[in-house]
């Protein structure tokens, strides 16, 4: 399930746009809770599954945003593994991984 809202996340825009109407709401209302329209402004609200990665986003760029990177730190050889992995994760395509696992 959390790689299916991490899929979806992701195509997110390409599937909204190329979708039926009933097929619109149905996809926000999987992303949306509630969503509110005041004098212009859009305020949103996610449902708890896409408000946990919303938040995890937020605070893994918190974390990797260069002005929280001190020199000692950014220099450092186990920051740039990390970095390093964090490229290799992201860059994944983890549909293609999981089709080669037995019982998927």
């Amino acid at each position: 399930m959390g790689i299916s809202i991490l899929e979806l996340s992701q195509k997110a825009k390409e599937i909204y746009q190329k979708a039926t109407i009933e097929e619109k709401r149905t996809l926000l209302d999987l992303i949306f809770s509630n969503l509110y329209l005041n004098e212009g402004k859009l305020t949103v609200f996610y449902t708890k599954p896409f408000e946990i990665l919303a938040n995890s986003v937020l605070a893994t760029n918190k974390i990797f945003e260069p002005q929280f990177l001190t020199k000692k730190r950014a220099k450092s050889p186990e920051f740039a593994k990390l970095l390093a992995r964090w490229d290799d994760f992201r860059s994944l395509r983890w549909i293609d991984s999981i089709k080669n696992v037995p019982n998927w």
